[in-house]
Formats: structure tokens, C-alpha cells, sequence
């Protein structure tokens, strides 16, 4: 058994799109009792409304395509950090 610490999710998947499978990883872990994983979601449009849809979700942060390797490894940092 393992700790995921992070998962960054796309939005636009073959199967499930990224809101529908964070909410499904949300009511697993709440069924569960699992310590809640940071999901940060990454889409390529900035609206607020795609936004707050995303958050609604259960995603701890949006940020958008294309990533920044400086706003990568900040997150990855933050993630090690409050591990």
C-alpha cells in the first residue's frame, strides 16, 4: 500500500473527463476515511467559469496548459513540504 501525495489531472480524458474523475477520487476518500490527496487540475482555458467549475470539483488548485516548469516544481515543492 502507498501514499499518492498529488495528482494533476487533465481535464479532457478518453473515458471520464477530469471533473467527473476528481469527483469520484473525492467520494472514495471520503467513504474511506483517506487523508485527502491535492489534486491540481490542468486545462488549457482560464475562464471563470472552467474555473470554478473545476474547484466545485473538489480540485485544490487550476492552473493552465501550458505549465511553467518554475509553477511545477513550486507545487511539487509544497507537496514535499506539508507531507
Amino acid at each position: 500500500f502507498f501514499k499518492i501525495s498529488i495528482v494533476f489531472m487533465d481535464e479532457n480524458m478518453e473515458y471520464l473527463n477530469g471533473n467527473e474523475t476528481i469527483k469520484i477520487i473525492r467520494k472514495l476518500e471520503k467513504e474511506n476515511k483517506f487523508k485527502k490527496t491535492k489534486i491540481v487540475s490542468v486545462t488549457a482555458f482560464s475562464d471563470d467559469q472552467n474555473t470554478e467549475q473545476i474547484s466545485k470539483a473538489g480540485a485544490d488548485m487550476v492552473i493552465t496548459k501550458p505549465i511553467k516548469k518554475d509553477t511545477l516544481f513550486s507545487i511539487l515543492e509544497d507537496v514535499r513540504i506539508n507531507k
